[in-house]
């Protein structure tokens, strides 16, 4: 009888403890795998981070492409439009390819500066703000000559360059994000005039 309850402790002692290293086998897998999670997420930011001047390559491309491509844009006045605007611009230009608004310049009064902004818009979203102190001449002007560029991607600003400066990351998101809702308000002026 000693001999059979020896067994039974012996066999019930190796079962709980085969239980719990192999509890112990699952948790750390477990852990294992939320800490490649981890990486791969800290990668994928990491990698977004990275990408930030490819992005802004590829739109400066894109820029360039529209530039090439479109033809005289068509004008709106600012009259009919809140205070700051009226105060602020003349009038603006909106361009067309392929039936979709693609570029988008705001004028100032002759009076009161020469400074405007262009917007580069790709399948509706703002993709490039390009703001010059002396917007006058010929469009299409090299990157480098320009005095500021904000660059946007799913909403938001992704990188400004300063042409006095080197490139920023840490971005003033003020100023981006009233040069997103200026573009938004005026692609509403155009669709109302239109």
């Amino acid at each position: 009888m000693k001999k059979v309850t020896y067994i039974v402790a012996v066999a019930l002692t190796s079962t709980i403890l085969f239980s719990c290293a192999e509890k112990a086998q699952k948790e750390e897998k477990i852990e294992k795998e939320v800490i490649i999670e981890k990486e791969i997420s800290e990668e994928d930011v990491m990698a977004k981070e990275i990408n930030v001047d490819s992005i802004a390559s590829s739109i400066d491309e894109y820029r360039v492409n529209i530039e090439e491509n479109i033809g005289d844009g068509e004008e709106i006045s600012t009259a009919e439009m809140r205070a700051k605007v009226k105060q602020k611009w003349s009038k603006i230009h909106f361009y067309m390819m392929d039936g979709n608004i693609v570029r988008i310049k705001t004028y100032p009064h002759a009076e009161v500066s020469t400074r405007t902004e262009e917007f580069y818009l790709k399948d509706g979203n703002l993709v490039l703000a390009v703001i010059e102190d002396n917007g006058e001449g010929e469009r299409g002007k090299a990157k480098e000559s320009i005095d500021k560029m904000y660059y946007y991607l799913d909403g938001g600003m992704i990188k400004e360059v300063n042409g006095e400066e080197k490139a920023e990351y840490a971005i003033k998101q003020s100023d981006a994000e009233e040069l997103l809702s200026e573009v938004k308000e005026y692609l509403e002026a155009y669709k109302a005039k239109m």
